[in-house]
């Protein structure tokens, strides 16, 4: 899965100081990187959108391409009064105007080939006026509604709750995570609709020397969990397969955390193999 990084807030900052024509400049001056947003009144942001995904889908085969849609905010938009004036003769607010962009930008991506993936947010913002194709990527914890309500309606989903499925939260154990079912609540016809879940990896609190002890072992036990059928539960032997990754792994030169520790990439607790560790 290609993500793009149209819909990533960082990215969007860094791209308006490279090209400030496509964004609300100068009349933004906001520091806070959720408050950015591209300039959705230009011909040329579009163009740049394009060619963007052109050159994106040209590099890389896969049929999927993530447009984003998470957090995105309209604080920009609303201190440029150009943006507020065009908005004002579309008949659109600053959400809807989130909309006229989402929306134009999957037609550029769908022409392309590529079937779209957006954060939750899209769903809950624009339901089923999204195109039929489009994939749901849920990420906001705890909710059993979202999954039933997004493939009730048809549409696919992907599964990578924050409560349980984010590597960089570090108080979630491999036994928390191996127990998340992405398909738990749902019949069975709907549990056909999700294609699948991600562990996420955000890299706000890692670097070069703990991101990998931070990802494994418990990225392994989601693996597990998404290859496994829906009823597998933790046994007398799973430890053991962790365990055995761990060393597999460790003897490759790969860092990798100790599985008994109750925090996330912690050093181990006393002496000890990395079978015992």
């Amino acid at each position: 899965m290609l993500r793009s990084l149209v819909g990533s807030e960082m990215c969007i900052r860094d791209s308006c100081y490279g090209m400030p024509e496509i964004c609300p400049s100068p009349f933004c001056t906001s520091t806070n990187i959720n408050n950015w947003a591209l300039d959705i009144t230009k011909n040329i942001t579009y163009e740049v959108v394009n060619t963007l995904l052109t050159e994106l889908t040209g590099l890389f085969p896969d049929q999927y391409i993530h447009l984003g849609g998470d957090e995105v905010e309209t604080y920009c938009w609303t201190q440029h009064p150009e943006i507020m004036k065009w908005l004002a003769e579309h008949n659109l607010t600053p959400e809807g105007g989130f909309g006229y962009y989402f929306h134009k930008v999957t037609k550029m991506a769908e022409a392309l080939n590529r079937h779209v993936i957006g954060w939750q947010e899209i769903w809950d913002t624009f339901g089923t006026s999204l195109t039929k194709g489009t994939i749901i990527q849920q990420w906001l914890p705890n909710s059993i509604a979202l999954p039933l309500n997004v493939t009730n309606h048809g549409y696919q989903l992907i599964w990578s709750d924050s409560s349980v499925w984010y590597l960089d939260h570090l108080a979630i154990t491999w036994q928390q995570m191996y127990a998340a079912e992405p398909c738990n609540g749902l019949p069975d016809a709907n549990c056909k609709l999700i294609l699948g879940g991600e562990g996420a990896m955000w890299g706000e609190t890692v670097d070069t020397s703990d991101s990998l002890q931070t990802i494994f072992p418990r990225a392994a036990a989601i693996a597990e969990r998404l290859w496994s059928p829906r009823a597998t539960a933790i046994d007398n032997y799973t430890p053991d397969r962790l365990s055995n990754l761990r060393c597999l792994m460790e003897s490759r030169d790969i860092p990798v955390a100790p599985i008994f520790n109750p925090l996330a990439r912690s050093a181990p607790t006393g002496p000890g193999s990395c079978y015992t560790q």
